[in-house]
């Protein structure tokens, strides 16, 4: 498991939602 891979997707949830 990517932690890396895990955070950027977060972060791509979070600026589609913003």
């Amino acid at each position: 498991i990517n932690v890396f891979a895990a955070d950027s997707e977060a972060i791509i949830s979070l600026l589609r939602v913003w």
